[in-house]
């Protein structure tokens, strides 16, 4: 069979529109592919970033294709023009669609049967909402998938299933894990006090807001704000105007023994790194929002019920009672080292097995086509 793996990109690199160039992907094999590294690049010196993880899927896609015997070219695709709100309409499958185009969409393509998968990672879906409808779309692989929304929302809603959320660079995080950290972070965290580093809300230029259903304008990650307010000595948290480089955002975080995230669509990047590195996690349960390798409340992460429950997107829906119940169950768990390593060490073994991109990937090239096998 042959394939072409397409990266729907804000910023397009090296495209099948201008230039391809012939990528080693290891083992002898070698394909057209757009200006992608092949692997991490991140060092103990001065750094450059290796693959995003949408880069990084298409790389395990084309990995996995060649080693089963067929021919594989890769493209990545910019939007001709778009409107105010970066939204851009496309034709495809005969279908017009609209979608933004920000790095977080995947498409799969079969070409001798013509059929398609989609892999939508975005924060407000889009792309497949009309294009699902094509009779040549097999699935829609969607991480923010929440039922309601799907089945209100998309020409197709039978054909979309729940996907997976990553590191935003996944090799470099991997990488980054084994070159400082002989055992996992969490081991040897000396810093008690609960950490959270995010963007909050409204920051300088930056506004991070949602209009709650008074019509009130709140800060994104309100509980953030609550938190600081009523436990200012036992917790650590940062905004968007403290933020620093990811890796040394990393080496603060894994001094903590645990680490708090908070809702971003929800599923956000933060709490993925934290898991790969090996740190210990709380969080809100958020069981709206499934993913294909379930997370799981207090083995993957010490959870948190929030009161009054949580909207569309995870925020809770009273972020000062959330905050209270976030301190009860943190100075529950604080001094619990034995807990806190046993939660790292799941969590980090589900993101290098059933969670990696490597291993989603042949599911989906199983699932779809029936090429090679899932173990």
């Amino acid at each position: 069979m042959r394939f072409r793996l397409t990266s729907y990109d804000s910023h397009p690199r090296a495209s099948i529109r201008r230039e391809l160039i012939r990528v080693d992907m290891g083992e002898g094999q070698s394909c057209l592919f757009p200006a992608y590294s092949t692997g991490g690049l991140w060092s103990a010196g001065p750094h450059s970033w290796g693959p995003r993880y949408n880069e990084v899927l298409l790389l395990e896609a084309a990995k996995c294709l060649l080693n089963e015997g067929h021919d594989v070219v890769g493209e990545s695709v910019g939007p001709d023009h778009r409107d105010e709100h970066y939204v851009s309409p496309f034709l495809s499958d005969g279908i017009t669609t609209r979608g933004v185009f920000n790095s977080d969409v995947v498409v799969i393509r079969e070409l001798e049967s013509n059929t398609f998968c989609m892999i939508d990672m975005q924060d407000y879906p889009t792309f497949g909402r009309q294009w699902s409808a094509s009779d040549r779309c097999l699935a829609v692989y969607m991480t923010m998938y929440e039922h309601e929304w799907v089945q209100k929302n998309t020409a197709a809603p039978h054909k979309y299933k729940p996907f997976l959320y990553f590191p935003m660079h996944p090799y470099d995080t991997e990488l980054f894990a084994d070159t400082y950290y002989q055992q996992l972070p969490v081991e040897t965290a000396t810093d008690s006090r609960l950490f959270f580093a995010g963007t909050i809300g409204d920051t300088g230029s930056y506004s991070y807001t949602y209009t709650d259903v008074n019509g009130n304008r709140r800060p994104w990650r309100e509980v953030a704000v609550y938190l600081k307010e009523l436990a200012p000595d036992e917790v650590v948290v940062w905004d968007r105007t403290q933020k620093l480089p990811r890796d040394a955002w990393w080496k603060i975080a894994a001094q903590h023994r645990w680490n708090l995230f908070l809702a971003g669509g929800p599923w956000c990047n933060r709490e993925h790194e934290l898991w790969a590195l090996g740190c210990a996690t709380i969080g809100f349960e958020y069981p709206r929002h499934p993913l294909l390798a379930p997370i799981t409340p207090n083995a993957d992460y010490a959870a948190v019920t929030a009161p009054n429950g949580t909207d569309n997107v995870g925020r809770p829906n009273n972020p000062e009672r959330a905050a209270k119940e976030i301190l009860r169950r943190y100075r529950e768990v604080r001094d619990d080292r034995t807990l806190a390593i046993q939660l790292a060490k799941t969590a980090q073994t589900r993101m290098k097995t059933i969670a990696s991109p490597k291993t989603v990937i042949r599911h989906i090239l199983c699932e779809c086509w029936g090429i090679g096998n899932t173990k």
